[in-house]
């Protein structure tokens, strides 16, 4: 087994970020153990909630798509 950094966005340049370390046998396996954990917890909507303190914030969501997480995405392998 080899471990794979996944690095998605980039939230030092961007507004959001999004990195994983996976074990796997390969690339193309280490791709679709991301994508399938991200699927299971977030959901079919792709979305997790933020929990809006105050009165002022009404909401916050974020949006993930595993489907578009590519192979580019993986930037260390060890």
């Amino acid at each position: 087994m080899r471990k794979y950094h996944l690095s998605c966005g980039n939230s030092t340049r961007g507004s959001i970020g999004l990195c994983g370390s996976v074990r796997a046998r390969s690339r193309n396996e280490a791709l679709l153990m991301l994508q399938r954990a991200l699927a299971l917890s977030i959901g079919q909507y792709s979305e997790i909630a933020i929990p809006a303190y105050g009165k002022a914030i009404d909401y916050v969501n974020v949006y993930i798509s595993p489907e578009n997480i590519t192979l580019a995405d993986i930037e260390l392998e060890h």
